[in-house]
């Protein structure tokens, strides 16, 4: 209802009845779009638009806007969605822009609607993590006239007043989850960016070379690293100083007692952002397999030449154009790998007999006393 842009994938909701734990299931490609400021013609007024569109008539709009699959059996509070709107309009930078641009285009009254644009501002490169709350003018830029090219960088999302189309939002974009559940993060907290600092590396540091010290309690850099050790902050003899996508939904998904989790602690809607974070690493992870395929491409000397039997003298024709290695997930060597593993296990230690399961009661004494109160 609160979102400013839409997920492009099918939602499998055949678990929904079910009594067992709630499930969010998706089948193809995880996507996020943004369409314009302005519903076009007499279409009806969604996502992003719902904060820009009519805004005397904003909830009535914001309640027929869910998608008949997402209505409660007991109908929607409306006191409870004017909550949500004013705290939202007190605490996101992001809604604030956005209500920004709908009082320039409310106040033309009945003459034709400016060219207005919102520019989602994207970390430039050298760009440091930002760990304090962001303002509005440091996540968002309100333009009038749209004439802002030059200044515009590759990483920022523009969203024009009219539009003939849907904008795909990077998961790069350190505004991809705020933009999806701003319910899950009202202040517009920024999400993964590249180069956060694996380790609290030297450029972070004091001057008397008490690395990390000057980095708030809590950010990623510093916290991971009981996870991830390599090096002990080492630039020079760290492998690895910068953190990849997955180790950064790790550490945010990862519980931590003194604080509530968007992505734990929220019922469905937080099984949804993990789901997204984990379709978004599976996209990352295949980009990169794509752009390196010099590292991984090889084939069978036998192969080879065969070919070169066949007259193949450039090499061209032999081995498959793209390669996704065992190391990747869900590929069919990983399959194959792990299958062969487990063929040799059996030849070792002889075929499985018995496999045990056993059901377990969770209001056992042992499993309540182990759980914190919530």
């Amino acid at each position: 209802m609160f979102a400013f842009t839409s997920m492009g994938a099918t939602i499998e909701r055949s678990f929904g009845g079910s009594r067992g734990p709630k499930v969010f299931k998706i089948n193809g490609q995880v996507s996020h779009h943004i369409g314009s400021l302005v519903p076009s013609g007499n279409d009806t007024p969604k996502f992003a638009e719902l904060y820009i569109h009519d805004p005397a008539n904003e909830i009535r709009h914001r309640m027929n806007a869910l998608n008949p699959d997402d209505k409660p059996t007991g109908g929607v509070d409306d006191s409870i969605v004017v909550g949500l709107r004013d705290m939202l309009n007190e605490s996101n930078p992001l809604v604030q822009t956005f209500r920004e641009a709908s009082r320039m285009i409310e106040g033309r009254g009945d003459e034709p609607i400016e060219d207005i644009s919102i520019c989602i501002i994207g970390p430039s490169e050298g760009d440091s993590p930002q760990f304090s709350m962001p303002t509005t003018t440091g996540l968002a830029a309100l333009v009038v006239g749209g004439d802002f090219t030059l200044e515009a960088s590759s990483r920022d999302i523009v969203v024009c007043s009219r539009s003939d189309g849907l904008q795909r939002i990077s998961s790069l974009n350190t505004t991809f989850m705020p933009l999806q559940y701003p319910l899950l993060f009202p202040y517009g907290e920024r999400g993964f960016q590249i180069d956060v600092p694996h380790l609290a590396v030297p450029e972070y540091g004091d001057d008397d070379g008490d690395v990390g010290s000057n980095l708030p309690p809590g950010s990623p850099s510093v916290e991971a690293s009981s996870s991830y050790p390599s090096g002990g902050g080492d630039s020079d003899t760290n492998s690895r100083n910068r953190m990849t996508m997955q180790d950064y939904y790790r550490f945010m998904c990862h519980y931590k007692g003194d604080q509530p989790n968007p992505y734990i602690c929220y019922g469905l809607l937080s099984s949804q952002s993990v789901v997204d974070a984990r379709a978004c690493i599976d996209k990352n992870r295949l980009w990169y397999i794509i752009r390196n395929q010099d590292l991984f491409r090889s084939e069978h000397m036998q192969v080879i030449a065969d070919a070169v039997g066949d007259g193949c003298v450039d090499g061209d024709a032999v081995g498959k154009r793209t390669i996704v290695p065992s190391s990747h997930m869900g590929g069919r060597r990983y399959f194959n790998e792990n299958f062969h593993d487990g063929l040799a296990v059996c030849r070792v230690h002889g075929a499985p007999d018995v496999f045990t399961t056993f059901t377990c009661n969770p209001k056992w004494p042992e499993i309540i006393a182990a759980l914190e109160p919530g």
